[in-house]
């Protein structure tokens, strides 16, 4: 079991198992914020650190080497980072680690951490086992120890964790492909507009997802729930007063709680959760990357920041939007002309600036009706015009 997770006012609250390493004991975050970033980040940045991760473990430094408590302080820091990413990310960084903290102890059962997670890779599994067979037979395993008695043990040590870590490694990386490829062309069809599709709700396109497959993989599954209580009960506390004093304190809920087997029972949960709500899914229009909007539902951007880019989406979509409504709009070429000419005039006070602020509201006004409408530019002129010659005249009465 990887942890638990329920769901408390459009937010998923996920509890990891005990036996997880790290300071944290789980996450809450925005339904589907997760779900959308578990296909958004980058894949890159997640494989160099779990390089990082392996030669951590493999070569640790000082002052690491001698101090527990200092090794898995740094340990923590690096899951941390991940789980920031996206939480679903924990359970893939949890498997590599305790493959290469466990080996020694457990030898080919500490296989099974990977098997559990890359549930869309056991055929790349065997490529592990492969290894350690051909290792066995070429160097001989006993020959790995924790405690190498020369250095060409602990050379051949280093060499054979370092392959076994970047084999892990890699089948990790591929599982998390493959499920992000196959959530976003779910959640593509989920939210497809075309006539096909229109007439079916999202819970009646996971229905025809699940007839198009090989096997249900949503429908058909079961997910195993208690009802719990939404926070720990300290062991120490015996009396029903002392009981009663924690619930006001800590505002304990009961709550139905699920358990999660593997990454497939979390993407299930909260996908089917998330269509099962209001919340709306969107594909961001500057980097086409699905999304859950956390203000306006009218956003066309998300507010992550791509790989090469120093700016969110919504910051550069609305810079580029803007751009394009400047250049070649012949609505707005007209508008910025006539702004430019009556600027002018206050610039060298033949214009009060009252009358140039009441001026350039209406001709704002004016222009956002006529924008996307560029086929209208004569009609848009003349009135444009015809506003111009109210305020030339207000000009001319001030003078005499």
């Amino acid at each position: 079991m990887l942890g638990n997770v329920y769901i408390k006012e459009k937010e998923i609250y996920l509890y990891y198992d005990d036996d997880n390493i790290g300071k944290r004991t789980g996450m809450i975050y925005q339904l589907g914020y997760h779900l959308t970033n578990f296909t958004w980040f980058d894949i890159q940045n997640i494989s160099d650190t779990y390089t990082a991760i392996i030669n951590f473990i493999l070569v640790t430094p000082k002052p690491y080497a001698n101090d527990n408590s200092a090794f898995y302080d740094m340990l923590s820091d690096y899951i941390d980072r991940l789980d920031n990413y996206c939480p679903y990310l924990h359970f893939y960084t949890q498997a590599l680690i305790k493959l290469l903290l466990d080996y020694p102890k457990i030898k080919s059962k500490a296989i099974d951490y990977i098997k559990e997670i890359a549930t869309d890779s056991s055929d790349k599994i065997n490529n592990i086992y492969k290894f350690l067979f051909n290792y066995d037979e070429t160097v001989g395993l006993e020959s790995i120890s924790s405690s190498p008695k020369t250095p060409f043990q602990a050379q051949q040590m280093y060499g054979f964790y370092l392959k076994l870590g970047n084999l892990a490694k890699d089948i990790l990386i591929g599982d998390i492909n493959i499920k992000r490829d196959r959530i976003v062309n779910e959640l593509q069809y989920i939210t497809d507009e075309k006539e096909g599709l229109k007439d079916l709700n999202p819970k009646q396109r996971v229905l025809l997802l699940d007839f198009k497959k090989d096997r249900k993989y949503y429908t058909a599954n079961e997910l195993h729930s208690k009802f719990l209580p939404d926070k720990i009960i300290p062991p120490d506390i015996k009396s029903e007063e002392r009981l009663k004093q924690f619930i006001l304190e800590k505002a304990i809920d009961i709550v139905e709680m699920y358990q999660i087997d593997n990454i497939d029972d979390l993407i299930r949960f909260e996908l089917l959760n998330l269509i099962s709500s209001d919340i709306l899914i969107k594909e961001c229009q500057y980097c086409g990357y699905f999304f859950v909007p956390k203000g306006r539902t009218d956003t066309k951007y998300c507010d992550r920041i791509n790989v090469g880019e120093e700016k969110p989406c919504n910051e550069i979509g609305a810079m580029k939007v803007y751009k394009s409504d400047k250049i070649g709009n012949p609505i707005n070429e007209l508008y910025q002309a006539s702004y430019n000419r009556f600027y002018s005039r206050v610039r060298t006070n033949k214009m009060k600036k009252n009358d140039f602020r009441i001026w350039s509201e209406k001709a704002s006004a004016l222009k956002a009706w006529y924008i996307d409408a560029p086929d209208k530019k004569d009609e848009f002129s003349e009135k444009l015009y015809k506003l111009g010659v109210i305020y030339d005249k207000k000009t001319a009465m001030r003078k005499k």
